[in-house]
């Protein structure tokens, strides 16, 4: 009886996959000035496609825009159930070199805590504040953010964050330390509590093209991750 009930549940994890954490594809902040705010995108709109690949995640985001071979991009968002397609400039970090909307997401990674004698500790860093952006790159993710450190191992970087109730902006300049037990780049520091992340099945066709702009991409999420529930312990 055990070896059917595991063959079930094996064929289902295999067919189906198991459910991820992601970020969903909710743009956050859109700075009033921007040529962003003045095309009409607004906090809320969901990004349903970037350079016609369809996409659900805030990191599915991320690698259409960095793999584009232009700047300029079909991007199309979602609201209230309607949907319009923007041409979107993408920006680009001097430091790292990777293309970027000028967008924000929902939700950016935030400290738990800073280790003592660290890269984080010696910036200001507290528990609390929100990572925004890294070198200029919106933060979507955990992984994201180790990712853009290890290209910037023992280089001053700027580092804008969100601190207090009243979700200040500072800018503070971090240097990670290139660990060598670990062989990583690392700026001291626990990643907090997740809020607005979503459960969501695996895609089998990652970044397909849509066959047409009128379907949504294909998504099982719920909402997942109360504040009094870190979505994991990952450090950097």
């Amino acid at each position: 009886m055990n070896l059917v009930f595991a063959f079930v549940i094996a064929s289902v994890i295999y067919f189906v996959g198991l459910p991820i954490l992601v970020n969903p594809s909710f743009v956050g902040y859109v700075s009033p000035d921007s040529a962003e705010a003045k095309l009409g995108i607004q906090a809320g709109d969901r990004i349903v496609e970037v350079n016609g690949n369809r996409v659900t995640t805030w990191q599915q985001i991320a690698e259409n825009t960095a793999l584009a071979r232009t700047n300029i991009l079909p991007v199309t968002l979602e609201r209230a159930g309607q949907r319009k397609t923007y041409f979107l400039e993408a920006k680009a970090s001097k430091e790292i070199g990777l293309k970027f909307l000028n967008l924000d997401p929902q939700e950016h990674p935030s400290v738990m805590t800073t280790r003592s004698g660290s890269a984080a500790e010696a910036a200001g860093l507290q528990r609390g504040d929100v990572l925004v952006s890294f070198s200029g790159i919106p933060v979507t993710g955990q992984e994201q953010l180790i990712d853009l450190v290890q290209k910037r191992a023992d280089q001053p970087t700027e580092l804008v964050i969100e601190r207090g109730l009243e979700k200040k902006r500072v800018t503070v300049t971090v240097t990670p330390k290139y660990d060598k037990d670990s062989k990583r780049a690392l700026i001291g520091i626990v990643f907090g509590n997740a809020s607005k992340y979503e459960v969501q099945k695996p895609d089998r066709h990652p970044g397909r093209r849509s066959a047409t702009s009128g379907h949504a991409p294909s998504t099982s999420s719920a909402p997942c991750c109360t504040p009094n529930k870190p979505a994991s312990a990952l450090k950097i």
